[in-house]
Parts: structure tokens; sequence; C-alpha cells
């Protein structure tokens, strides 16, 4: 082109890449006039003060306008030309059709966008680091943390790491760089901005490509309430199992037909030394053949939700053969993650009919 920006040759690949012949363009058309109708005094304005230094400019990305009307993208380079006096008489460039890149770009942006968006609104926090530092987290990693995305952007992840658990944590990221095999998934506590709180957390982290590179990707659910939860359910049944050891009255859990739990006293109501003799042992083999269908439906029906009576009475079948009537006041409960049935038995005196029957 020349000083003025006219054009004074293009290559004839500028038809398939802008729909114009070159003799449409050469000596008709100045650069300006294929740029963006919404953008192109502020380009125009801009190339000129380029123009006036004599610059030459590198790789410079714009959008053009196809004949036809659409966009296409182009990354220009180009250089001054100058007279003997060093007066400028144009340019000379090159341009590159970058359409296909800026798309693909573009919605790879739009793709992270939308990414970046579900990432923030979940409750998990996210987190992604390089170099061991951090640079991406999502709020919910920052507010476990006690702090804002843009403070941790940058901070070493190891520094958000209570000293107790800070070896094993950094020892895996190290391993997990590596190639070793780690595991996936662990807990531990991170430590909240004011350098006291703990936040228990936990954590599934993988190695993922980011930004050219490879970097570590995780998820954290803070279970710190959860923990205590449990530790809280742990200590009420350890009390619960201790009452339940020293009361004199005699209690068994039945799950699946058979003893999964018996406490000492209903050891010593059918006669057993060893609670490991009728652990696992059917729930039948310590019931009165005349009550076993009897006991055997009410399990069933209760399991299944339908109203049996919950206090009423049956003969146990001992160890040694002999009988000993019960009342047994059941209900259902869960034991160790599955239901089952408890019961509560009080020996009652029951005078047999002459027959035999009840």
């Amino acid at each position: 082109m020349d000083a003025n920006g006219l054009y004074t040759y293009v290559s004839p690949v500028v038809e398939k890449v802008m729909g114009y012949k070159p003799e449409e363009i050469i000596g008709k058309k100045h650069f300006y006039d294929l740029f963006l109708p919404d953008r192109r005094d502020e380009l125009k304005k801009t190339a000129f003060e380029v123009f006036s230094k004599k610059q030459a400019f590198r790789e410079f990305a714009n959008a053009n306008l196809h004949k036809d009307g659409h966009e296409v993208w182009i990354l220009t380079s180009g250089v001054p030309l100058l007279d003997d006096k060093g007066n400028l008489i144009g340019y000379r460039g090159a341009d590159t059709d970058i359409t296909e890149r800026k798309r693909s770009e573009d919605a790879l942006l739009e793709s992270e966008e939308k990414c970046r968006a579900l990432v923030n609104n979940i409750q998990d926090g996210v987190f992604i680091i390089q170099d061991e530092s951090l640079v991406f987290v999502n709020d919910a990693f920052a507010q476990m943390a006690g702090f804002t995305a843009d403070e941790l952007i940058g901070t070493k992840f190891q520094a958000l790491v209570a000293p107790e658990d800070l070896e094993m944590v950094a020892d895996r990221y190290r391993r997990r760089q590596a190639g070793k095999d780690v595991p996936r998934e662990y807990e531990f506590s991170l430590l909240h901005k004011d350098g006291k709180a703990r936040v228990l957390v936990n954590m599934q982290v993988g190695l993922v490509p980011y930004r050219d590179a490879i970097a570590s990707m995780g998820t954290v659910k803070d279970i710190t309430e959860r923990k205590r939860a449990e530790r809280a359910l742990r200590e009420s049944e350890e009390r619960y199992r201790s009452l339940v050891e020293q009361t004199q009255v005699p209690i068994s859990v039945i799950q699946g037909f058979v003893h999964a739990y018996v406490n000492p006293a209903y050891c010593r109501l059918l006669g057993y030394e060893d609670r490991e003799e009728l652990l696992g042992k059917p729930l039948e083999a310590t019931i009165a053949p005349p009550d076993r269908d009897m006991v055997r439906e009410r399990y069933r029906k209760r399991l299944a939700g339908i109203e049996v009576p919950s206090v009423y009475e049956l003969r146990h079948l001992r160890k040694d053969g002999s009988i000993v009537w019960v009342e047994a006041s059941v209900q259902l409960r869960e034991f160790e993650g599955r239901p089952a049935v408890q019961a509560a038995s009080r020996k009652i005196t029951k005078r047999e009919p002459k027959s035999g029957k009840r």
C-alpha cells in the first residue's frame, strides 16, 4: 500500500480469503475499507498513528469484512517502505487467514466461561495447582479457607494445609506429579485464614492438562460437621452398647434371620456361656417349634413395613433343650448400616396346658 493506505498490490490468494479479485482492490480500496464498519474509524486512526511514526507491526489481529458480508479474521504483519531520504512511501506486509483459529479460540473461551460459571456455582470447592501454586479456585473453595478467590491465586497450596497433614499432602503431590500411584481421594485439614481454625475436608484430585501444561485439579468437600456428627453418633452408640452390655434385660439383634448381636443377659436367659455360640446362629434355632412360624412371619412383615404387634409372648428354646417363656418388646432399627430387628425380652411364668397346647 502507499503512504495513504491505498492498495498498490495484492496477491491472487486474496480472492480466496476475502472474495475480491486483485483488480477490485488494487488502486481502488484503502486498507481500512475492508475493516468492519463499526470499528473502521477507530482502527484507521490507530493505523495512521503507526504510519506517522514509520513503525513496523507484528501479528496484528483484526476482523475484516468479506465481499459477501461475513467476518474474516486476519493476522497482519507489516514493515514501512522508505525512500532515500527516509520518507514513508508505503507499507509492505503479509496477511494470514485465522478465521477458523479464532472461531476455535472463541468456542474454547465460551466453553471455559461456561465451565467456570458452573464450577463457581457448585457447593464443593474446586482448585487447580501448577508448580505448587493455585492458578484457579472457585468461590466455594475460597470461602472454606476464609479468603476471596483473588486472594488465593498465586498462593502455595501447601500454605493452606494444617501442619499435622503437611508432610502427607506434600509427598502425595510430588509423587503424583512424578507419575506415581497415589490415592486419588483422602482427608486432611485445611487451615483457615485466621491461622487457627481447621476445616476437615475430603479431597479428590487428579492430573489434567491446563494452559499447555500438566496441573493437579481437585475438589474438596467440607466434612467438618459430618465428622463431628459421626463422632457424636459413635460416642452415643458406645454409651448405648455399654448400657446394653451391663443391663439385666436380655437384648438381641436379629438381621437376616440370624443373631447379629446378643448381650450377656440374653446369653444367660438361653443358657449359653459364650456369646460366640449365639452370634450367627439362626433365629429359629432358639425358638420353640410351635412359635417358629409366628415369629418368622412377624419378622418379615416388620421389615416390609407392615404393622404387627410390637409386644408379644413366645417360647425360647434354651441350649439344654428346655423351654422358657418370654414377653418380647420388638422394634426395627439399623445395625451396622443395615435394617435389623431388636428385641428386649422379659422372662415370664407361663403354665402350659395339660394338652401341651397354648
